[in-house]
C-alpha cells in the first residue's frame, strides 16, 4: 500500500490535533491495536532534522483511529519564512506519518505539505 496523500495546518504557538482514521486501499479500517506510529515535520525531506514531531496517540485501535497532536510549546518554536508568501505569511514544509505494526514492518501511511502559520497574538 502507497502512502496516502494530506497536507495539515499548523499554527505557530496554538494547540494542533487532529484525530485521523487510516483506512485500507478497499477503505476499510486497519486494526492498529499495538502498532506504534511516528509523525514528523521537516524543512524538506533532505533536512537532517526534524521541526517537530507529533505525539500519536491510538484513540480506537480495532476502528484504525489515532490522534495526532502537539502542544502549544512545542508549535511556539516552529520558523516562519515570509519571503515564502509574504501576503498570507505560511511556510510550506513536509511532514509523514509512519506506523510500525507488530511483526516489527514499517510502512509510511501518510505524506503531504505542512504548512506553518505565523502567531499574531502574543501572551
Amino acid at each position: 500500500m502507497s502512502a496516502g496523500a494530506r497536507d495539515i495546518l499548523l499554527e505557530v504557538g496554538a494547540e494542533f490535533s487532529e484525530l485521523l482514521q487510516l483506512k485500507d486501499s478497499d477503505g476499510s479500517p486497519i486494526d492498529i491495536t499495538g502498532c506504534s506510529f511516528k509523525a514528523q515535520v521537516r524543512e524538506n525531506y533532505s533536512a537532517a532534522e526534524a521541526l517537530l514531531e507529533l505525539t500519536c496517540e491510538i484513540d480506537d485501535g480495532p476502528n484504525g483511529y489515532l490522534l495526532m497532536s502537539a502542544s502549544h510549546v512545542d508549535t511556539a518554536s516552529l520558523p516562519v519564512d515570509p519571503a515564502q508568501s509574504p501576503l498570507l505569511q505560511v511556510t510550506d514544509y513536509v511532514w509523514s506519518l509512519e506506523m510500525t505494526d507488530n511483526a516489527g514492518n514499517v510502512q509510511r501511511l501518510l505524506q503531504g505539505v505542512a504548512q506553518v502559520s505565523p502567531e499574531v497574538t502574543h501572551g
